[in-house]
């Protein structure tokens, strides 16, 4: 028996646990569904109304393609380093940011885009919620 943190709390649990004795979170659905949601911010940018391209990338495999504003949902059975890239357009600035997706860690992430001078900021972080939960 090991003790995981519970993705939903982040208390110590054990991995045997049919469900997380603090908050109820399905420890056994959890740990054999290994489906991890990304929220994909939009960049706000003067003169930008369009959709920005966005690709989830591992090494060289796509794991996901859309567009800014979607949750990304991809499967991953052990951590991994991703590259989130929002793609250039004729008159917009991209970037791109990169990152560990751990399902043992959590399911639920977030790009946080913001404009900065002269480039954009990207940031994937492990969120507690997405606000479509």
């Amino acid at each position: 028996m090991a003790m995981i943190k519970c993705p939903e709390c982040g208390k110590e649990v054990s991995d045997k646990a049919k469900a997380c004795p603090n908050c109820a979170y399905p420890i056994a659905e959890a740990k054999n569904n290994n489906l991890i949601r990304i929220k994909l911010g939009t960049i706000k940018s003067i003169g930008f109304s369009g959709k920005q391209k966005v690709s989830i990338i591992s090494g060289n495999k796509v794991l996901w393609e859309g567009t800014a504003g979607l949750i990304a949902e991809i499967k991953v059975d052990q951590p991994i380093q991703v590259e989130i890239k929002y793609h250039l357009s004729a008159m917009h600035y991209g970037g791109k940011c990169t990152g560990i997706i751990d399902p043992s860690m959590g399911n639920k992430y977030c790009v946080n885009a913001r404009q900065g001078i002269m480039k954009t900021i990207l940031e994937l972080q492990r969120v507690d919620m997405i606000d479509t939960d």
